[in-house]
């Protein structure tokens, strides 16, 4: 038996709960996540995962104080 009751074999979605911290710089790496769940991929390609990047964590780099 697997952690949890779950066998070896029983993995399952992972529920992304939303966050809301204030700190755009914290939540940019949710939204990289979320950006990343929307492929569907298993694993996602270097270009989507770049893509999210870009449009999330590399967008908020510039707005650091």
């Amino acid at each position: 038996m697997g952690f949890g009751g779950m066998g070896h074999g029983g993995a399952g979605p992972v529920i992304q709960e939303p966050v809301d911290t204030g700190n755009p710089h914290i939540e940019a790496v949710n939204k990289f996540y979320n950006c990343l769940s929307h492929t569907h991929e298993d694993p996602p390609t270097t270009q989507k995962t770049d893509t999210c990047y870009y449009q999330t964590v590399g967008s908020s780099a510039g707005t650091q104080t």
